[in-house]
């Protein structure tokens, strides 16, 4: 056997003292951090007590060191031994220490799968990721250039000649099993996440924002309404359009009319999110052979802040991977049809997907792939993103444009996007500092862990960043553009997984077909699935579900309770009393059980000329008991039904029990 650089361990027994000393470090610190992740798991009896504050009793302190450094010594004898009996060389040591370093991060690993424990330090969880990412990829880098030991070969050479090695061999082999598989993950993420966010719904945990004001859209859209009209956000004084160019809605009316309900809206974005594996997969496989697209396609469907956008009520903004996955693909195949429709689809989702659109278009304009495709996608995608964003939807009602959300980075004498503009060109020391805040570094952690980092490996990655960074990150005093658990995470999960796959490719790596080019993917391979687990455990709803957050709830309600059972019936005793047509304003998570009409008004707006109030007597969203005590005081509504959690009210109606609901409101 040779060493790596050729020469014999048995002729060179002793050879440079600082490899045997790498090699005995390596050893030791694989068994010592193996040792002390299982010396944690059995003598600290309250991991967070322990990892978080160190508070521990000294005697298990003292158990889980000599534990640690048990298993070091266990680790280390037996080659350290034999390198000083001449029986292996020097270079032999090293390389044994390099094939049993990756046992080093997993060590790490072991002590940060506990959900319950991190869900109080998100922070320093992250960061100890970042740390194992980057363990992992050298780790196995480091190994993958070491030959392999005696152990290895034996335990590889009778798998290979068993029958249940054949048989895997021979499951791995069919073409039709990686698709089959994400087949089967799609499948499973529509129906989990239909099931979780329509129980979330039943159970009072959907709200007029945002969930009403699509149900409202859709249903007027179906029904002939006005032109992206919504009421239960500005009354429908202006068009939706002034918010946001959802011209996807009439994609998605077809689907929606069979069963006119925000329940309908819910799964229908389960399914397209789940759908959104399938494009992936398709696009990776032209990368990285059908095996590997298989676990990118499962990775992004376990991506958290995945799920924290999709747990969020309904947004089409949330179903745009769907479509900028289809625009990917189609690029690579050279579908002239498919790519028109997958443009058109990614351009309607909202004005701010299109530049999905153009970032996929200068990816191939940089890199010379196919650059006359490239030019054109990125210019119409810049050039519908400015069309919407500033001369089509502020048409529809002026001062409706979102700038509000980078007030932190609008100069004392500008309004909209063009201050925003000035303060980034003219002021960039001042931009850098409003993204160098401890939420921010937690949020860019979140949605970077997850992929080890891997969209970061070479220079062109950052144009897959830059969306991200303008939408959420640079955004001032708005907290859900930094939160996993709201719909802006679309900004980054389509770009980033797309990343992913042109940065795995075998040819992404230098010098190309080398086997350092080989080890290092192999590196980086590893620690994309070791953070995709990690992350996905501890921030996800589909491996565990007692820390995923979803829109306003952290952690989100997954269980349904007898309270919620209860307050159900109460719900729907009074909603019997509410006719279906009639124009109704109703209470924050009241507002999307009866959003499916002509009109229904979000009650903190004011009653507006609604014939209906239907409210829980709990307050749902500030400003609603300042709405309703004048109501109520005024008798111009009267209550027709009411119980001990809800209440429905009717203009003209008696007011004889509007007293005893007026005190009852809290």
């Amino acid at each position: 056997m040779h060493g790596a650089n050729g020469t014999s361990p048995r002729a060179s027994p002793r050879g440079p003292f600082s490899a045997a000393v790498a090699g005995s470090l390596l050893l030791l610190g694989a068994g010592g951090a193996l040792g002390l992740a299982l010396g944690t798991l059995v003598f600290a009896g309250d991991p967070a007590g322990f990892l978080l504050h160190n508070r521990i009793p000294g005697v298990l302190r003292d158990r889980i060191l000599a534990l640690a450094g048990a298993v070091a010594v266990v680790f280390a004898v037996g080659p350290v031994t034999a390198w000083l009996t001449g029986r292996i060389g020097t270079i032999r040591l090293r390389e044994i220490g390099l094939r049993l370093s990756p046992l080093l991060p997993a060590g790490l690993a072991g002590l940060l799968f506990d959900a319950l424990v991190w869900a109080e330090a998100r922070l320093t969880h992250l960061v100890l990721c970042a740390l194992l990412a980057w363990l992992v990829q050298r780790s196995l880098r480091a190994r993958e250039l070491a030959p392999p030991l005696g152990a290895e070969r034996w335990i590889a050479e009778r798998a290979r000649a068993s029958r249940l090695g054949a048989r895997a061999r021979a499951l791995v082999s069919r073409p039709a099993f990686p698709l089959l598989l994400v087949l089967c993950a799609a499948a499973a993420y529509a129906s989990w996440f239909s099931y979780v966010t329509l129980e979330a719904h039943w159970n009072g945990h959907t709200r007029s924002y945002d969930l009403a004001i699509f149900d409202n859209l859709m249903w007027n859209l179906v029904h002939g309404g006005a032109f992206l009209r919504s009421t239960p956000a500005g009354g429908g004084l202006y068009s939706h359009f002034a918010r946001h160019a959802t011209l996807i809605a009439y994609a998605f009316a077809p689907f929606y009319a069979l069963h006119p309900a925000a329940s309908t809206l819910l799964v229908l974005q389960a399914i397209a999110v789940g759908c959104s594996a399938l494009p992936l997969f398709f696009f990776a496989r032209l990368h990285l052979g059908a095996w590997l697209a298989a676990g990118i396609a499962v990775a992004f469907l376990l991506y958290p802040p995945l799920h924290g956008a999709n747990l969020y009520d309904f947004h089409f903004l949330t179903t745009s991977p769907l479509f900028i996955f289809s625009v990917a693909l189609a690029l690579e195949t050279r579908s002239r049809g498919w790519l028109a429709l997958a443009v058109a689809l990614t351009l309607t989702v909202r004005e701010d997907a299109a530049p999905a659109v153009a970032v996929l278009g200068a990816y191939h304009v940089l890199t010379g792939r196919r650059v006359r495709a490239g030019s054109v996608l990125f210019l119409l995608g810049t050039g519908w993103f400015a069309l919407m964003k500033f001369v089509l939807m502020p048409m529809a009602a002026p001062g409706s444009d979102y700038a509000s959300i980078y007030q932190g980075l609008m100069p004392e004498d500008a309004t909209g996007f063009g201050g925003v503009v000035r303060t980034l060109l003219g002021n960039p020391s001042f931009a850098l500092a409003s993204l160098l805040t401890l939420p921010k570094l937690e949020y860019a952690l979140l949605i970077l862990t997850p992929v080890a980092f891997v969209p970061l490996r070479r220079p062109i990655g950052a144009l897959f960043l830059a969306p991200g960074i303008f939408f959420t990150l640079l955004s001032t005093e708005y907290e859900p553009t930094i939160s996993i658990a709201f719909q802006y995470t679309a900004f980054w999960s389509p770009y980033l997984f797309v990343a992913t796959v042109l940065l795995l490719r075998a040819d992404s790596f230098e010098p190309p077909g080398t086997p350092g080019a080989r080890a290092a993917r192999v590196g980086w391979l590893g620690a994309f699935a070791a953070m995709t687990l990690l992350c996905s455990y501890q921030y996800g709803a589909i491996l565990q579900q007692s820390t995923a957050e979803g829109g306003f709830y952290e952690p989100f309600p997954f269980a349904t309770t007898r309270l919620d059972l209860a307050r159900r019936e109460l719900r729907d005793e009074v909603l019997r009393a509410l006719p279906p047509d009639a124009a109704v304003v109703a209470s924050e998570t009241v507002a999307p059980h009866v959003s499916n009409r002509d009109t229904a008004y979000t009650l903190r707006e004011g009653a507006r000329d609604a014939e209906y109030v239907v409210f829980s007597l709990v307050s749902e969203a500030p400003g609603e008991l300042e709405v309703l005590r004048p109501l109520l005081l005024s008798g111009r509504y009267g209550v027709v039904a009411a119980n001990r959690a809800y209440a429905l009210l009717r203009r003209g109606a008696p007011a004889t029990d509007n007293a005893r609901v007026l005190q009852n409101l809290r």
